[in-house]
């Protein structure tokens, strides 16, 4: 188990929302990102429930905003101080981006991981699929990747 990083939620929620112009500031926000990342890879089963939960919530809200207008302003909000960091510092906010990206990959594993039922669909699916490799033809690194998250999708759909 890795040391867990002391961070609130407000400090959690700034990770999913960063409101910031300064550079510095989101290369913090960036690197607290990343920390956090680590411990989710590592220790999600261990995360107190509460915080998993706003995790999770965050998570999802970050890849699909709930409906309502509040959360469609707050989306809008966050797009227009993306693009005014984006201009004043690209490298800052790419640093950000791959951080974003580190720790969302992590929920969702730890999310998947946790899911019995999806596991066991899953493994079915990829069994089912295996067995019909012979017959099947080569395919490209985006094809695999295509057909990897096909079906994971639909081991999504059966459970």
């Amino acid at each position: 188990m890795t040391e867990a990083i002391a961070l609130d939620s407000k400090e959690i929620w700034e990770i999913f929302h960063p409101r910031t112009l300064n550079s510095a500031k989101l290369l913090e926000i960036a690197q607290k990102t990343n920390a956090l990342a680590a411990e989710v890879e590592q220790d999600w089963e261990e995360l107190p429930e509460e915080r998993r939960k706003l995790l999770t919530t965050l998570a999802y809200a970050g890849i699909e905003p709930p409906p309502g207008i509040q959360w469609k302003l707050r989306h809008f909000i966050d797009r227009l101080f993306a693009v005014g960091m984006l201009l004043k510092d690209f490298n800052a906010c790419e640093v950000y981006v791959e951080a974003s990206e580190r720790l969302l990959n992590a929920i969702f594993s730890g999310i998947e991981r946790e899911n019995e039922d999806y596991q066991a669909a899953l493994s079915a699916a990829l069994t089912e699929t295996s067995a019909n490799v012979e017959s099947s033809k080569a395919m490209t690194a985006e094809e695999a990747g295509e057909w990897i998250r096909e079906i994971s999708d639909e081991a999504s759909r059966d459970i």
